[in-house]
């Protein structure tokens, strides 16, 4: 069986009473697919289905559809008998929870025989950065190994509890394999505790390459300002791999006194094994002091990137970095650079033409909305529904009519931030869908867009289809 939009929900939500579990379970799964709120209810019931099979896809797609209302449901079903359930339900927790008052599903979950399972609960504690999870972490690490190990570790660092200090020291010791030590190594880098610099000091001298690197790395993200004239020093040595981590460090510690430095560092066009350059890297530091005069030097190296043909992707990312600066003076490039056979480039480019502000832009992103690619057309319509010029209006509309669900989803919410109730018919078909794009502007639900623009609009029209809609889920 396959879904696709025109399913209808109700009709699916009927055959999960179906006798076979089977159906019931390949229902599920359809329903997973389709994505929309209006199964969360079902779902939740299924919880309770007596086939262990049928319980686990439930509570997998629960944890797909977001579904925190099935929060506190799922908790309860965290001790299921069945193997694939608990892990079903700890994966969805995973997704879901987002508040430390649900910590102690996953802090019993440690507990549990299966090593898959205290993996999602190791990971799921870190994320919350609760500190109830210190004591367990510290014991953890010293029964398990391999992933639940470095995530255990991993976790230590994040939770920022400075009982973890003389624990990590202390097993950094003990330690040879060069994995692990870089693990300890940067998890000492992320309690932030100035009484880690010696030790990580250290490692910086008579450590291996890899370990070296990851011990520059620790020292930034400790943001001690004491570590900036060594990370100044390790800028300067002779190993592209040094060079690049204490760009990296400095641009973590952000301290402006790295700028000079790391303008020098801009010119440096060594090829990293990660096949990134130290230059870009140092721009990225640059950009994360934010300062005018690091931002100046950001877009003078973007600049310079997009006009000198580097790979596709390097000029992507030096795109989204004018994105983010919104200068004026990058105007002319942009649209010069709209003349590229590639598409993602032309898509990028309409996405900082839309952040300048700049009304000159308009013409050249109507001419994209209508007659660029598929790929393009999208991204062309969201920067003209930023720019908010009325010549945009349209085009808009003729986006609500498209066979490309982007394009028009980009329509209802360009014409939504125009107060146009035309848009209202297109955003009620979305606020239940609970699918995202692959997108750098639209990483959340869709339905989420949906009920924002309908917020904002706030006219009679949109208060009424969000009142209709809210009774509906209940």
């Amino acid at each position: 069986m396959e879904a696709s939009f025109g399913t209808d929900i109700y009709t699916l939500i009927e055959r999960l009473d179906h006798p076979d579990p089977i159906v019931r379970t390949d229902t599920v799964v359809l329903l997973q697919d389709l994505a929309d709120l209006r199964s969360m209810g079902a779902l939740i019931r299924l919880l309770d289905d007596p086939s262990s099979r049928v319980r686990a896809a439930s509570a997998a797609a629960l944890g797909s559809l977001g579904a925190e209302p099935a929060t506190d449901t799922l908790i309860d079903h965290a001790m299921d008998e069945d193997l694939h359930v608990r892990r079903a339900v700890l994966l969805a927790l995973k997704l879901l929870v987002k508040q430390p008052r649900h910590t102690d599903v996953f802090l019993d979950a440690l507990h549990d025989s299966d090593r898959g399972i205290q993996l999602l609960a190791v990971q799921a504690l870190s994320t919350l950065k609760d500190r109830r999870a210190t004591i367990p972490l510290i014991e953890l690490i010293q029964q398990v190994d391999g992933a639940i190990w470095r995530n255990a570790v991993s976790g230590l660092g994040y939770l920022k509890d400075q009982r973890a200090l003389e624990p990590l020291v202390n097993l950094l010791k003990t330690l040879g394999k060069e994995a692990n030590r870089r693990t300890v190594i940067a998890a000492l880098g992320q309690l932030g505790d100035p009484r880690a610099l010696t030790t990580i000091t250290r490692e910086i001298y008579s450590g291996s390459p890899s370990v070296r690197v990851q011990s520059i790395l620790a020292l930034g993200a400790t943001r001690e300002p004491i570590t900036y004239e060594l990370l100044r020093d390790l800028a300067h040595d002779p190993v592209p791999d040094i060079r690049a981590a204490a760009a990296r460090a400095l641009g973590k510690l952000g301290d402006p006194r790295a700028i000079p430095v790391l303008r020098l560092l801009l010119a440096d066009r060594a090829l990293l094994p990660t096949y990134i350059t130290v230059d870009e890297i140092a721009a990225n530091a640059l950009q994360a002091i934010g300062t005018d005069v690091a931002n100046q030097a950001v877009e003078a190296w973007a600049l310079y990137i997009i006009r000198s043909g580097r790979e596709e992707i390097v000029t992507i990312r030096a795109l989204r970095k004018l994105r983010a600066l919104r200068s004026p003076r990058t105007l002319t490039a942009l649209l010069e650079l709209l003349k590229t056979d590639a598409a993602d480039i032309r898509a990028e480019v309409a996405l900082v033409l839309g952040n300048l502000g700049d009304m000159r832009a308009v013409a050249p992103l109507l001419d994209m909305a209508q007659n660029d690619l598929e790929r393009v057309r999208p991204d062309a319509l969201y920067a003209l529904s930023l720019l908010g010029d009325r010549r945009a209006h349209a085009v808009l509309m003729d986006a609500l009519d498209d066979p490309y669900l982007p394009i028009r989803v980009e329509g209802a919410l360009g014409l939504a931030a125009f107060m146009d109730n035309r848009a209202i018919p297109a955003l009620t078909s979305l606020l239940n869908n609970r699918k995202r794009f692959v997108s750098i502007h639209r990483p959340d639900y869709l339905g989420n867009y949906a009920v924002d623009a309908l917020n904002r609009m706030d006219t009679p029209d949109a208060r009424m289809t969000l009142q209709v809609w809210q009774h509906s889920l209940m």
